[in-house]
């Protein structure tokens, strides 16, 4: 069995917690359960947004501030704006609100003003080569918001674990 085999087979595991498993989950776990499990939850990817859409307001937060804060964590928000984790932005703004986040918040807005601003020159980017969107980044343009992502890591996590702890009822079979 390789590496990917085994973090397959957990994570399909997931697919099936319980209300009575969330209960009990380490804390230090949660956050990856949580989205893991509500992930499971959409059966058709080609239809992800308009599932998601449909799930308790807790599942949506969850699903949509961390598909943001992840791909912002993994690369930054040219990878963000290139990929379509974009599409979530309205979803996690209300989220990182309720979540008490508002620095995400503010920073969030402020990566939508930059891209708004620079939209045309991060096009010149986008022809579908890896190239091209690596160039992207030595325009700096995101820099200042990135680093704002990366100094609210461990207070992201602990406002999401909280909200978790305190919607799980919402999460498990």
């Amino acid at each position: 069995m390789g590496l990917f085999d085994g973090i397959f087979k957990k994570m399909k595991g997931y697919n099936n917690y319980t209300k009575e498993d969330f209960a009990t989950e380490d804390e230090d776990s949660l956050i990856d359960s949580a989205k893991i499990w509500v992930s499971f939850q959409i059966d058709n990817w080609e239809e992800e947004l308009e599932i998601v859409m449909e799930f308790e307001e807790p599942l949506r937060i969850v699903y949509a501030c961390t598909a943001v804060f992840d791909e912002v964590m993994n690369g930054g928000f040219n990878q963000f704006f290139f990929n379509s984790s974009a599409r979530w932005i309205t979803v996690a703004l209300k989220g990182f609100q309720a979540l008490g986040l508002q620095e995400l918040y503010d920073g969030l807005e402020t990566a939508i003003e930059i891209y708004s601003e620079n939209s045309s020159l991060l096009d010149a980017y986008n022809d579908g080569t890896i190239e091209s969107f690596s160039k992207s980044y030595e325009l700096h343009i995101f820099d200042e918001v990135d680093a704002l992502y990366s100094e609210q890591q461990d207070h992201y996590s602990d406002c999401l674990t909280k909200f978790i702890k305190e919607n799980i009822h919402y999460f498990g079979n």
